[in-house]
Order: C-alpha cells, then structure tokens, then sequence
C-alpha cells in the first residue's frame, strides 16, 4: 500500500506536493513552509500529510476492532490505501481548504481526472476508482475516511493551540525570536484552533457519533476538557 506513496516522491508530482503546506490561509506571510513544518509536524506538508493520514487510520482501525465487530481485512485495506494515496490529485489541483471544496458532479469528475493523471504517472491508476470513491462518499468506507480526516483536522488544531501557547510563554527558538514573527505566528495558530477545531468536534458530533471508534474518540476529549 505505502509503495505508491513512496513511488510518487520520487517524482515531479511528489516534489510538488512536498513544496506546499496545508493551512495555508492561516500562516503568516513572514512565516516559511519550513518553519509551519516545524510548528505543526507532518500533517501540515501535502505530501507527508497522507502517511500522516495513514498513522491515524491505523489508529483508527485499532480501536474500532477493539471496541466493536472489527473490519474486514479488505475494509482496513482500502482505507489505508486511501490514507496514503487520498491526495494525488492535488498535486495538480492545489490543496482546497474544506469549507471551500465544490462537491458537484463536475468537480468530482475534474477530481477523479487530476487522481488518474498523478497515479499513472506511477502506474497506478488502477486505484483511482477504489479511492476516489472512497473520498467522494460513494464506498461503504467513506463515512469512517471522512471521520478520521476529522481526527486530523483537530488534532492539528490542538498542536496550534499547543504551539502559540509554547510561543508565549517559553523562550522562543531562534527562528522565531523576532517579535513581530512570534506575534504573528502566535495569531495566526490560534485563529487556526478557533477556526478548526470546533468545526472538527462538530462534524463528528453531528455525523459520525454512531462509529465506535468515533465515539471513545469524543469521550477522550470530553475527558481530556475537565
């Protein structure tokens, strides 16, 4: 499964996606993709985003069979193969920040035509249909893929928080000594929290609460907030 997503690294379609961050509307001008990395780990680079995808989706597969009737060996394959692969076509498209994701007939065709080109570029295409049906809410997989890229959104949201709060109140780190760079930082990782994160607990309160591993995720946090 991972072979894919290694494959595409070593092409001009990974070194796009290696060159361009997540969250982008939230960083700073002054702020380099290197230094949103390192505030926000791998979730925040579009390539590495997916094998980060793949962690919480092992995860996610984990306490799901622990808790309840486990998947099938093909269930837990497609959605791994998904984590690692869901992205390819914004190596042609560009990351489009979930508010803003056009889910009409035609954009899901456009999509599945940028997937298909960056696949066969490492020949395989093959997977275009299986994955994109997947993300595009067509599989019988899609409600717990489009659950776990919730996982995602507030687990960055809460490093953000962590970070602009390591910021203020910890000696910074040289890159991040300036000031006015701090300041923004620091403004811009907390309007990336407040922006995120309840979106993220809602979505999943609101539509996924009836997946097991959906909901030991929400009475974690229920804990983790007294």
């Amino acid at each position: 499964m991972k072979q894919y997503w290694e494959a595409l690294g070593d092409n001009h379609y990974g070194e796009v996606l290696k060159n361009n961050v997540r969250f982008e509307s939230f960083k700073p001008d002054i702020v380099t993709n290197g230094d949103w990395e390192y505030l926000l780990g791998d979730d925040v680079n579009q390539y590495r985003h997916m094998d980060h995808t793949a962690t919480i989706t092992s995860d996610y597969i984990a306490e799901h069979n622990r808790i309840s009737r486990p998947l099938t060996w093909l269930d837990a394959y497609e959605l791994l193969q998904c984590a690692w692969t869901h992205d390819f076509a914004e190596a042609i498209d560009g990351d489009v920040p979930d508010p803003e994701k056009d889910t009409s007939i035609e954009a899901q065709r456009l999509e599945r035509l940028s997937f298909f080109t960056v696949a066969q570029s490492i020949n395989a295409q093959h997977l275009t249909e299986g994955v994109m049906d997947i993300t595009q809410g067509r599989h019988r997989m899609s409600r717990h893929f489009r659950a776990i890229e919730l996982f995602g959104y507030h687990q960055t949201a809460k490093r953000a928080q962590d970070e602009a709060t390591n910021l203020v109140h910890r000696r910074p780190v040289i890159d991040f000594a300036l000031p006015k760079k701090r300041m923004l930082t620091i403004l811009g990782l907390n309007q990336l929290h407040d922006e995120v994160a309840p979106k993220a607990i809602a979505g999943l309160q609101n539509n996924f609460s009836d997946l097991p591993a959906v909901a030991s995720y929400l009475r974690r946090i229920e804990r983790e907030s007294l």
